[in-house]
């Protein structure tokens, strides 16, 4: 029994399940990819399904996941069916294909094999000095299990068995979903082959767009980051660094511009996708922020390649841009990326977002008219929907920066001007 159960792709071809019949006849290739990864593992010559197996399984209830690159055999996962859980016994990738998603796909493919025979759990068992992959699943979700201890024919060695649910998060789509973005990417990918290409999402959390760019669009290879090891490949997308995997073809983010606008970190984010990037890559950009002010955050790193906007009703419209790499620079420079991020900042909620006009003054003036408590103070300043982004912890921080000690005196109408000039 053969399957083809994914063909995604990560520039690597198809995933197939066999039975261990059918996978007989890429014996020596497992051979060869099991002594890359697990040296003194396997047997020289012999029955090498039968040693990846072990004495404690019954190879006839065995399946196989292979991935392929070409007809060479660079991943393997095998399965056992248990009466509760379907046990990842053994999980390889190659050397030369490794950091390129793979292995993660190969969980995945199991994850959905054990919906298949309606098994609620995958388990499997780790080294319990192996501290960085037993961190690494307990992050992913999976939980102690009991110990266990290797079969006899094999090293003597204490294991740690962990099992995780087989059911996910419901996907969640940032500002549009896959039917609304889907129809602008012919335009504003206009000259990347798919097929041979590749692409990140930057900040993928639970949404679907990795699958579908795969499936539906044809990426060769494609890898979600995020800073929740539960929802890609682990990564903090406003750091600054290249993503795991890089470089790629084409960055997505769908509002992780928008969100690291609000920590304060967006010249991280943009120096990210620009290290992510091969030369000449794209940037697509979803945002509910304007087309020239997020042209002009990344215009030290990206040149303008397109744009769309997606009306959404009573709600604000998505603009969907493409941005493209500049050639000539190398790499970024991290200040200066943050100082002109900053100042573009400055200059556009300056004019979009004032905190100061003609009649806030008058109004404080009014509520000023004698020295008030930092309490209060707030509460003058600030209107009730300003205050819901704004708690009064950070204003006295904020008042403590800006007077320059630390003291919680009141705050006169004059101070209470300046303070609003600092903070815009």
């Amino acid at each position: 029994m053969a399957s083809n159960i994914d063909s995604s792709g990560t520039n690597i071809g198809q995933i197939v399940r066999l039975s261990s019949a059918d996978a007989c006849q890429h014996a020596e290739a497992l051979r060869e990819l099991a002594t890359a990864c697990y040296p003194g593992a396997v047997p020289a010559d012999g029955d090498v399904l039968s040693a990846l197996a072990g004495p404690w399984h019954d190879l006839s209830a065995c399946e196989w996941l292979l991935a392929f690159d070409g007809s060479a055999v660079v991943g393997m996962a095998l399965l056992v069916p248990y009466h509760d859980a379907l046990q990842l016994s053994t999980l390889a990738v190659a050397p030369r294909v490794r950091r390129r998603g793979l292995g993660a796909r190969l969980q995945e493919a199991t994850r959905r094999r054990a919906i298949e025979l309606g098994l609620p759990r995958v388990c499997g068992s780790v080294d319990a000095d192996a501290a960085d992959l037993l961190k690494r699943y307990r992050a992913l979700g999976a939980v102690d299990d009991g110990s266990a201890i290797c079969s006899p024919g094999a090293l003597v060695k204490p294991k740690v068995r962990l099992s995780a649910p087989v059911a996910r998060e419901a996907p969640f789509e940032w500002l549009l979903e896959w039917s609304q973005l889907e129809p602008l990417l012919t335009r504003l990918l206009d000259g990347v082959d798919p097929s041979t290409a590749s692409a990140v999402d930057l900040g993928c959390g639970t949404s679907d767009l990795a699958r579908r760019l795969a499936a539906d669009v044809g990426f060769g290879r494609v890898v979600g980051v995020d800073r929740d090891p539960r929802h890609g490949e682990v990564h903090d997308w406003a750091a600054g660094g290249a993503a795991p995997g890089a470089p790629y073809d084409v960055a997505f983010d769908k509002s992780s511009l928008d969100a690291t606008l609000a920590e304060g970190g967006a010249a991280g984010l943009l120096t990210c996708a620009f290290r992510s990037l091969a030369a000449g890559g794209r940037y697509v950009v979803c945002s509910l922020y304007p087309p020239d002010f997020v042209e002009a955050l990344a215009a030290p790193l990206f040149a303008p390649a397109g744009r769309e906007s997606v009306a959404r009703g009573a709600a604000p419209p998505v603009a969907v841009l493409c941005l493209r790499k500049k050639r000539e620079c190398r790499d970024a420079d991290d200040a200066a990326m943050a100082a002109h991020c900053r100042g573009v900042q400055d200059a556009f909620f300056g004019a979009a977002r004032p905190l100061l006009d003609e009649a806030r003054r008058e109004a404080l003036r009014t509520s000023f008219s004698e020295a008030l408590p930092l309490g209060s103070a707030f509460e003058a300043l600030f209107t009730a929907e300003e205050r819901r982004d704004y708690a009064l912890a950070d204003f006295l921080d904020d008042v403590a920066a800006f007077r320059g000690r630390g003291g919680g005196g009141g705050m006169g109408g004059e101070e209470a001007l300046a303070f609003l000039a600092f903070a815009q």
